[in-house]
Order: C-alpha cells, then sequence, then structure tokens
C-alpha cells in the first residue's frame, strides 16, 4: 500500500467513511492498522484534496476500503 503515496487517487462514494459524491485524493499517509466494518476490511488515509479544477483542498483524514488501495 505504501505505493499509493504521493498518487492521486479517486475514491468513489462507498469506498470511504463518510462524504457524498466522489472523493479525489493526494494521499501523504497510509496507516499501517486495519478495522473491520460492515464485513470489509477499512483502512485510515490522509492527504490533500483535490478539486476537480486541479487544485490542492484541505488536508482530510478518511477511512478506506483496503481493497481500493490494492490489499
Amino acid at each position: 500500500m505504501s505505493t499509493v503515496v504521493s498518487q492521486t487517487l479517486i475514491f468513489a462514494e462507498p469506498d470511504y467513511m463518510y462524504g457524498a459524491g466522489n472523493l479525489r485524493l493526494r494521499v501523504e499517509r497510509v496507516s499501517t492498522r486495519r478495522f473491520i466494518h460492515d464485513n470489509d476490511t477499512w483502512v485510515m488515509v490522509e492527504g490533500v484534496e483535490i478539486g476537480w479544477d486541479g487544485a490542492p483542498r484541505d488536508l482530510r483524514q478518511v477511512a478506506v476500503r483496503a481493497s481500493e488501495l490494492g490489499g
């Protein structure tokens, strides 16, 4: 999962907690700790939200499905 650091990823609404619509995030850190929620494995990710205009927005910490990070 460390290979996703520095990449900009797009998470669909069902694949992250919590928000509305897709989330575009330039990943800066991925936690090594995982947790189970609704019978799926999730991991905490921190990064800068990227607007659809390409401009950086706020720093975000979100839980994402581990499968979305290749793990």
